[in-house]
């Protein structure tokens, strides 16, 4: 399929230094459960959750090997969401986006959990944990390093019901809150997962997550019914509202630095269901991200503005 990096035992090629790797075309580990597409945008995704190999050296996750609460299920065709992301980042900007895919069915490898749920203690899981976390920390070092000096995070997910959740870190209680009291308590920014970009932005902390240059604002504007936006501000109250996993927590910026980010999750009908509505997705969620983040960061992924590197 792509040009193998190191085995997990020997991550040099999967350090979080920056490695020369070429964009556009795409890398796996030596097991092929990894794989990595390389960029030059300062923008990371990936698709923990989306994998269908079953490896028999691998034994299924159960709560009790796994010491918790364990979900299995797969998150259909999220690997192939973040692939059509790919294609219309670089239809947009010329450039490519790192991508980062976890190959392992859920029942073996949950890429969004911390190492123990992840991977129940097994050896190879626990390699194939490390390698998925690795390959996003090396993607967000050559983010940071390139000229725009920052980079923004999507981790895509699935989940069943007829709208898109926009993960920041932030409760369904949080996003009742009226925009006033976001704006006016810090501690609503500063637990979000874009609280590094927020702080130096001049717009106001709600706005961000639901005014006009939000990007759940965009994707209901092309026909995405989406949460937190514009039109629709908070969860619905009987519905599950995912806030944002371990990725999110990890990659974005809410305990500080260069790289901010989200979690996308997405509904199967109308999104990830067929190619064409994969593509129109894509699109849309690639011109709300750039946006949302030049409007309201100064932050341009097409061309990097003077004075990017600067400010955080």
């Amino acid at each position: 399929m792509g040009t193998s990096v190191a085995e997990p035992t020997d991550l040099a090629a999967v350090s979080t230094a920056p490695v020369q790797y070429e964009p556009g075309q795409v890398y796996e580990t030596a097991d092929g459960w990894i794989e990595y597409h390389a960029g030059n945008l300062p923008i990371i995704v990936s698709a923990p959750h989306g994998g269908r190999l079953t490896p028999s050296s691998i034994p299924d996750r159960t709560a009790d090997a796994c010491g918790g609460e364990i979900v299995t299920s797969v998150d259909t065709n999220t690997a192939e969401l973040a692939l059509a992301l790919k294609e219309k980042f670089h239809e947009h900007s010329g450039k490519y986006p790192h991508v980062i895919i976890n190959r392992l069915k859920r029942t073996k490898l949950d890429a969004n959990r911390d190492k123990t749920l992840a991977s129940c203690g097994n050896a190879g899981a626990e390699n194939a944990w490390e390698s998925f976390l690795r390959l996003i920390e090396a993607a967000k070092a050559q983010a940071v390093a390139n000229a725009w000096g920052k980079g923004f995070y999507i981790d895509v997910h699935g989940m069943r019901g007829s709208e898109t959740q926009l993960g920041f870190l932030l409760s369904r209680a949080d996003l009742q809150e009226s925009n006033s009291a976001l704006n006016e308590n810090p501690e609503y920014r500063n637990k979000s997962s874009v609280q590094t970009f927020a702080a130096d932005s001049p717009i106001d902390f709600a706005q961000l997550l639901r005014g006009d240059n939000a990007i759940g604002t965009k994707l209901v504007h092309d026909g995405f019914p989406t949460v937190p936006s514009k039109q629709k501000g908070s969860p619905t109250p009987d519905k599950t509202y995912f806030a944002g996993g371990y990725n999110t927590g990890r990659h974005g910026c809410r305990s500080g630095g260069k790289v901010c980010g989200l979690q996308v999750e997405t509904p199967y009908k109308g999104v990830r269901d067929n190619d064409k509505n994969r593509m129109a997705f894509a699109e849309s969620l690639v011109q709300a991200v750039d946006v949302f983040l030049d409007h309201n960061f100064g932050f341009d992924i097409r061309s990097p503005k003077e004075g990017d590197r600067s400010g955080y």
